[in-house]
C-alpha cells in the first residue's frame, strides 16, 4: 500500500475546547502503525482487521495538549457517475460516519461531557451536543475527502 495521504484539522467540541484530528487515507495497519509511532512515539496496538479504525489515547492528548484522534480508512473511493457504485458509496459514508462517532465520542469523554439525563418530551437534547461534534468532524473529513 502507497503512503497513505494525512490531513490534520482542528474541530471545536464545544465552547470552550477544541480537538485534533488526523484523517489518514488509504490506509492500512502498517501505515497507521508507522504513523502514530513516527510522529507521536506511540503504539497504536496490533489488530489488523477494519476497514476504518480510530485510535485514541490519553498519551496522544497530553503530548498535544488536547483531546485527539487518528482517524484511518483502508480506502476512500466515492463514485457519483456510476449507480452501480450506490452500495460502495453508501458503504464507505457509513464507515466514515462509524469513525467519526468514535472520534466524537472520545472527545466529548475527555471534556468531562456527560449526557444530560433525558427530559420527558425532550429527549432529542440528551445528545444533541455529540451529535453537532459528529457533524463538524464529519463536514471536516468530507471536506478532505471529496475533494482528492
Amino acid at each position: 500500500m502507497p503512503v497513505p495521504n494525512i490531513i490534520e484539522f482542528d474541530v471545536p467540541i464545544d465552547g470552550e475546547h477544541e480537538g485534533r484530528i488526523y484523517l489518514l487515507w488509504p490506509c492500512n495497519w502498517a501505515a497507521l502503525h508507522r504513523f502514530v509511532k513516527e510522529k507521536f512515539d506511540l503504539d497504536p496496538g496490533d489488530r489488523d482487521t477494519w476497514d476504518g479504525k480510530c485510535y485514541f489515547s490519553q498519551e496522544l492528548d497530553e503530548r498535544l495538549g488536547r483531546p485527539s484522534v487518528v482517524m484511518a480508512l483502508k480506502s476512500w473511493e466515492l463514485n457519483q457517475k456510476e449507480p452501480q457504485l450506490r452500495e460502495t458509496n453508501s458503504y464507505q459514508l457509513s464507515l466514515l460516519a462509524h469513525e467519526c462517532f468514535h472520534a466524537a465520542e472520545w472527545m466529548l469523554k475527555q471534556t468531562s461531557y456527560v449526557a444530560p439525563a433525558i427530559i420527558p418530551g425532550e429527549q432529542w437534547e440528551a445528545w444533541e451536543d455529540a451529535a453537532y461534534l459528529l457533524q463538524r468532524i464529519m463536514r471536516r473529513a468530507l471536506e478532505v475527502l471529496l475533494n482528492e
